[in-house]
């Protein structure tokens, strides 16, 4: 009787296997940076509501300076008519704009702490736990240089890392395929056969090579795939530089808009005094002072604006070629 059994092993082309752990090992580094991709959407939420909450800070100091000029405002109308210098109907006016800047000043405040209870939640706290910034919405001059920041972009924002690391996976699954195309299916074996006289112990060698159709399907798949992400990657690079140029110019122009309104809110502290004086000696009627408090006050929360503007610009175009921006400040 004749008894027989082998065992073979697959080997795969030369070349084919080492091609494959260094595509796994894109894959774990496409995973990081995924990662890292979430922690900076995670980061641009928490980023975004500091902003908001330095923002209402100013603006709560902007409605107590509009509620204390429209106070002033009324106490000087109040006392031209104690005196019979104006009529009753001015003073109503003046109690209207006063009741008008205490509602502004109680919106703001409403609005100050929602934003504070959001951070509270982001930072797993109770939403009433109170806290202050150690920071505040202050204008500095834009610092940022537009040279280089497409480069740099592309250098640290996780997205780019993946779309690259995506195109290096591709290329390497594509030679990959052509090696399976060239060089043949190796395996080894051992085969042992036993019949009543002797014992036989053979090596088995075997190559299988793909003649029908070469394996140029997979070829062809793995060369298009690797060109449709090398286009995918190049319409996100223009992407990109596009998305770091637009920001880099708003971020210009709303730097530019604040040096304008800080002129224009000088002038306005101005004003205030020369109107104040020309009411108070009988220079100036009631409409007129009226309306040049309402112009002050305007040009104050046009500050403001320009201000929380500006600071969003400047966080837009950081977060455009930053890997993840870290808020500045301390919470105490």
């Amino acid at each position: 009787s004749i008894d027989s059994f082998s065992i073979t092993q697959p080997l795969d082309p030369l070349g084919t296997r080492f091609l494959r752990g260094r595509i796994a090992h894109d894959g774990v580094n496409i995973s990081k940076n995924q990662l890292d991709l979430t922690w900076a959407q995670v980061s641009a939420q928490v980023i975004s509501v500091y902003s908001q909450i330095l923002a209402l800070e100013k603006a709560l100091d902007v409605a107590r300076e509009n509620l204390e000029t429209t106070r002033q405002f009324f106490t000087q109308v109040d006392t031209r008519f104690q005196s019979g210098s104006a009529p009753k109907s001015e003073v109503m006016r003046a109690k209207i704009e006063t009741s008008r800047a205490e509602n502004d000043l109680l919106i703001v405040e409403k609005d100050l702490k929602v934003f504070k209870g959001e951070m509270n939640l982001l930072l797993g706290h109770m939403v009433e736990t109170e806290f202050s910034l150690s920071d505040s919405l202050s204008y500095e001059p834009l610092q940022i240089e537009y040279a280089g920041l497409i480069e740099k972009a592309l250098g640290q924002r996780p997205d780019a890392q993946i779309e690259k690391t995506l195109l290096s996976s591709k290329k390497k699954g594509f030679w990959s395929a052509i090696l399976k195309t060239f060089l043949p299916q190796m395996a080894i074996g051992v085969e042992r056969t036993t019949t009543d006289i002797e014992n036989d112990t053979a090596i088995l060698l075997s190559a299988s090579y793909p003649f029908w159709g070469f394996n140029l399907g997979q070829v062809k798949e793995a060369k298009a795939e690797k060109d449709k992400q090398k286009i995918r990657l190049e319409a996100f690079k223009r992407r990109v530089g596009l998305e770091v140029y637009q920001a880099f110019l708003e971020a210009e122009l709303a730097d530019k808009l604040v040096v304008l309104q800080k002129k224009a809110l000088d002038e306005a502290n101005e004003l205030l005094k020369q109107v104040t004086v020309q009411y108070e000696e009988g220079e100036l009627a009631f409409l007129n002072y009226l309306e040049n408090i309402r112009t002050i006050k305007e040009t104050r929360l046009a500050y403001y604006n320009a201000l929380k503007n500006y600071q969003e610009k400047v966080t837009s175009l950081e977060r455009s070629f930053q890997k993840a921006p870290i808020p500045k400040g301390e919470m105490k």
